[in-house]
């Protein structure tokens, strides 16, 4: 072999050493975090409502997020995910949109596993891009027969023993996104709670001093992966997140989309214990 070849060919394979590092590297990444489905996992938070706030002080709520069922989600994941909130015994449950992917044949199905969701003081749902797309008022219309209440620009006021909680829900924000109508005649001195889809309301609800977001749409990333932040690099990927006395939480979800996995992103189901503002709503909460 001629000395000019032999050294061509080291240099080659030194400037291809840096490359084949980085796949080892994501090689041992990829092997040390599961492909999803799996069932979701439970994040407990607390959450500090202000004003008359012993009006909520106790109550658990939990959230179900885009769930997408469809091509990449089974009937029989929901179902689960069903089974895995009624076990928790929530006084509320907060379903924030995305209840099927671009095929109407699933919301039916979807709306009947959801009926069976059970708490003191009711579940009410809010729609998603996706619900949007494919086709609300039908969404709508199966979730209500189920004995879901869908909060489309509107609130209600749940009632306890020591006062109301006020609970707004939202059209998706790239729809028909409507806060002003959704809040008007709400109290101002009872603890208000909103459903959005979509976490870009946020700072809409700070403005109108909101104690509490629920939103998803994001997925945390769904496909988290060394390098590639643009799929999941956004202001309110997951997690809790608080400005002035309005605090969110983004929602991993437990669906999938564009993709049948997710990675390094596994699904989940909050737990929301809301506390009243005399505990501390300076805290500083982390985000995921």
């Amino acid at each position: 072999m001629p000395i000019s070849t032999l050294d061509d060919r080291r240099k080659t394979h030194w400037a291809w050493r840096p490359v084949r590092q980085t796949r080892m590297r994501w090689g041992r990444w990829l092997a040390d975090r599961p492909t999803y489905p799996r069932l979701p996992e439970f994040s407990n938070l607390d959450i500090f409502l202000s004003g008359n706030s012993e009006q909520g002080d106790g109550l658990r709520a939990a959230q179900l997020s885009d769930v997408h069922h469809g091509l990449f989600v089974s009937l029989r994941e929901v179902e689960h995910a069903v089974e895995l909130i009624n076990y928790k015994s929530p006084d509320l449950v907060l379903l924030t949109g995305d209840f099927v992917t671009r095929s109407w044949v699933h919301i039916e199905p979807v709306a009947k596993a959801l009926g069976k969701l059970q708490a003191n003081l009711g579940v009410f749902a809010v729609l998603g891009n996706h619900d949007h797309r494919t086709d609300a008022g039908s969404i709508e219309h199966q979730l209500t027969g189920n004995g879901i209440q869908v909060l489309r620009n509107r609130h209600v006021v749940l009632q306890r023993e020591r006062g109301g909680i006020g609970l707004a829900g939202v059209d998706d924000v790239w729809y028909s996104c409507d806060l002003a109508k959704a809040l008007k005649g709400m109290p101002q001195d009872i603890p208000r709670i909103l459903l959005c889809h979509n976490p870009s309301i946020f700072l809409e609800a700070v403005r109108e001093g909101i104690d509490f977001v629920a939103s998803g749409h994001t997925h945390g990333g769904q496909v988290r992966v060394p390098g590639l932040n643009a799929m999941y690099n956004r202001p309110f990927r997951s997690g809790l997140q608080r400005l002035s006395k309005t605090q969110i939480y983004v929602s991993r979800g437990i669906g999938r989309v564009v993709l049948p996995v997710r990675l390094g992103c596994p699904p989940e189901i909050p737990i929301f214990h809301l506390r009243s503002s005399s505990g501390d709503i300076n805290y500083t909460h982390a985000s995921g």
